[in-house]
């Protein structure tokens, strides 16, 4: 990797800072990434002062398919999850595989590991970062293809840049999403959305025609103030709008009747 992080780390920084909205700074992380070779990533804030949160409620940005997603919170991989643990007590970086080697994992840990790989997640890394007020965040980036080397000085560097990318969310005042009111239809198409299918496929089983349904979609993401379909499933969670009770019987749905 040749990153001249002397010439361009001090421009993503000021990149992120200047970031006008919570687009913004979802096109600077996903350039920036890209550039150390990171292919997927998400962003948690797992603890506020004496309080951890909820799954569903912690994650606030993510480029992670959004099936992995709902299989993590289906088998509360959250409360596990060990790279998480290492990170939330540590000051910089862990990687996965550092982790995943130690003799002292319990078996559900072991079994988080294995679904990693089996899902097609190839290697990462847990970053923690701290905010005002005691709030812990927690970006995971990985890659779904080969290695994830990282020198000590992109480390540092990409530390600093989910330092700040931290400290920007509450700038925004991004904590939390808009608690906007979906319709019946957007929920019904944001429910399908949550089991993997396309636009084209919810289409035939609605009966209504592609356009409409990008039309839907766009709204959907709009009304949750979501980049991608990950994130917008993410947003109907935490508003309430999809359930993990619903979603196992749309996933049911899918597996059955539905190619």
């Amino acid at each position: 990797m040749a990153l001249n992080l002397e010439e361009t780390g001090a421009a993503w920084l000021s990149e992120i800072e200047g970031a006008p909205d919570l687009l913004g700074l979802h096109a600077v992380l996903d350039r920036v990434f890209g550039l150390f070779g990171i292919q997927v990533y998400r962003y948690h804030v797992i603890a506020e002062g004496l309080r951890n949160l909820r799954f569903l409620d912690s994650m606030k940005l993510s480029t992670v398919p959004a099936e992995w997603v709902q299989r993590y919170a289906l088998s509360d991989f959250f409360l596990v999850d060990p790279v998480i643990e290492h990170a939330q007590n540590s000051t910089r970086p862990v990687r996965w595989s550092e982790i995943e080697s130690q003799d002292s994992l319990s078996e559900k840990q072991r079994q988080y590991f294995r679904e990693v790989r089996q899902f097609g997640f190839s290697d990462g890394w847990g970053v923690p970062v701290f905010g005002p007020a005691q709030i812990v965040g927690y970006f995971g980036v990985g890659r779904m293809s080969g290695p994830l080397d990282l020198s000590e000085t992109e480390l540092l560097a990409l530390q600093a840049l989910c330092e700040r990318a931290h400290l920007r969310m509450f700038d925004l005042n991004l904590g939390e999403r808009t608690r906007s009111t979906l319709s019946k239809r957007e929920i019904e198409i944001l429910e399908w959305v949550s089991v993997s299918k396309s636009n084209d496929v919810i289409a035939t089983i609605l009966g209504i025609s592609r356009h409409t349904v990008d039309t839907h979609v766009r709204r959907i993401f709009s009304k949750l103030e979501a980049t991608n379909r990950t994130e917008a499933v993410l947003a109907g969670f935490q508003s309430g709008a999809l359930t993990l009770a619903r979603y196992r019987t749309m996933r049911g749905l899918s597996r059955r009747d539905v190619a």
